[in-house]
């Protein structure tokens, strides 16, 4: 609370416009999303200022830590992975939303965990793990299928898509690979995580 008082006014809290603006972009929400809420939020950039509730409640619904609307300035949060795949490989448009990012750092603690649980366990690594470097599509395609144990066609023989997808994730899992299959944030049906 001590960062806060040096914000403290008489009717409110004294907040940046770029942070408030920082907050509502990085949510990914319009501002009418937050209107509903903060009736008052326009004039938060002029004479009426926020009361602390009013932000508490306003960083929840910005998926934001409270303390960071107090920050100096925005920072540029990036994705902790290096290959970021988009719908018809269309180009990414504004930065990742907190739920994609929240859910990248929760898949990647499961796999340290499950990474953990096996080298416990006496797993060994992975031989396939990493072992191509400039190789061809077609080259990666075919050993992809070696190591899976499946034929050029093996699809064919499965009678709908659910089946297909469901043949191939047991042949990717049987061979120690992790796949999660999910449409919401951390285990939170209120966040859903939307594909575009």
């Amino acid at each position: 609370m001590d960062g806060i008082r040096e914000h403290l006014i008489d009717n409110g809290i004294n907040i940046k416009n770029s942070m408030i603006k920082w907050a509502i972009d990085r949510s990914g929400k319009d501002q009418g999303f937050f209107t509903k809420s903060f009736p008052k939020l326009s004039l938060w950039e002029k004479d009426v200022k926020p009361t602390l509730k009013q932000l508490q409640d306003f960083s929840k619904k910005a998926t934001i830590p409270f303390g960071y609307l107090f920050l100096k300035k925005p920072f540029i949060e990036k994705l902790p992975v290096p290959d970021c795949r988009t719908v018809d490989d269309k180009p990414i448009m504004r930065s990742p939303s907190p739920e994609l990012i929240e859910t990248v750092c929760f898949m990647q603690r499961k796999q340290d965990w499950l990474r953990s649980y096996r080298i416990e366990n006496g797993s060994k690594p992975l031989d396939f793990a990493a072992s191509f470097s400039k190789s061809s599509d077609v080259e990666i395609a075919k050993n992809i299928r070696k190591t899976l144990g499946l034929d050029y066609s093996w699809s064919e023989n499965c009678g709908k898509w659910r089946e297909a997808l469901d043949k191939l994730n047991n042949k990717i899992e049987d061979v120690g690979i992790m796949l999660i299959f999910d449409g919401i944030v951390a285990n939170n049906t209120k966040r859903e995580l939307l594909v575009e």
